[in-house]
């Protein structure tokens, strides 16, 4: 309620969801963000934050896209290192091209 209540006063439209972190329908046994704030109201864009590689990142972000029916607007970062949170470029840079390969519109 107060997530839904946080967005209604922002008036946002977008609204970044960190797919590792957030249910979006992947842990059926806990309430879903999809009840809070459904896509039919709500523009979701999934982010791959607490990836550490290409691979964690394109699985998150296929996951996103399935529980999403088909969005493919995305928002991706992959971490090289837990401290400081600075990217690792080499990664990031593989896990874009295999997403835009797969039809993702990445931001």
């Amino acid at each position: 309620a107060e997530t839904r209540a946080a967005v209604e006063a922002s008036g946002a439209q977008i609204v970044t969801v960190a797919i590792r972190r957030t249910n979006i329908g992947q842990n059926p046994d806990e309430p879903s963000l999809l009840d809070v704030l459904p896509p039919s109201q709500y523009t979701l864009l999934p982010n791959t934050a607490g990836c550490y590689s290409a691979d964690d990142a394109v699985r998150t972000l296929r996951l996103a896209r399935e529980l999403l029916d088909g969005h493919d607007l995305v928002k991706l970062e992959v971490l090289g290192d837990p401290h400081t949170l600075y990217p690792n470029v080499v990664e990031t840079l593989a896990a874009a091209k295999t997403l835009v390969n797969d039809g993702f519109k990445v931001m």
